[in-house]
């Protein structure tokens, strides 16, 4: 018994002291200027999918890869508000486990979109104008690394 308190004490006190010695970054903002990506698309393409970005599909994706029970992620993600014609791009990697928990560091690029209709095309510009990016620990309270993405990886993206 007194062994098995000593251990659980051990394991306890360990964790304690991991958690207060491997430091994350703090959450940040950061204001860019980058060229507008720009998508001309015909009328006739169907625009039931996506009202705002007249039939432009962009599609998410996640890439996994290692073996269960935890195994390592990658994913883009994108979101858009009709409301204030924003897209954002939110790219993370991190753990995710047969459970379902998923641990993530990220980096979110935030757009402004602007529809302007020709004769025949809607033209689409969307341009960035802030990344936030927020690193995540996983379930052992390590920092997570963060995606390797800048702004020539979200035109890729885009």
């Amino acid at each position: 018994m007194k062994t098995t308190k000593s251990l659980f004490t051990v394991f306890i006190l360990a964790s304690i002291y991991g958690c207060t010695t491997v430091a994350i970054a703090p959450p940040s903002e950061t204001t860019i200027t980058a060229a507008p990506f720009k998508i001309t698309v015909p009328k006739t393409l169907n625009t039931n999918s996506d009202l705002l970005l007249k039939g432009v599909s962009l599609q998410p994706f996640e890439n996994h890869w290692g073996t269960s029970p935890v195994r390592n992620f990658f994913s883009v993600n994108f979101e858009n508000t009709i409301q204030d014609s924003e897209l954002t791009t939110k790219a993370c990697q991190g753990e995710s486990h047969d459970s379902g928990s998923k641990y993530k560091s990220c980096i979110s690029f935030d757009s402004r979109l602007a529809v302007t209709e020709g004769k025949d095309v809607y033209n689409i510009t969307i341009t960035p104008y802030r990344t936030r990016s927020a690193q995540g620990r996983n379930a052992l309270y390590f920092p997570l690394s963060m995606p390797n993405a800048d702004i020539n990886t979200w035109y890729k993206w885009i």
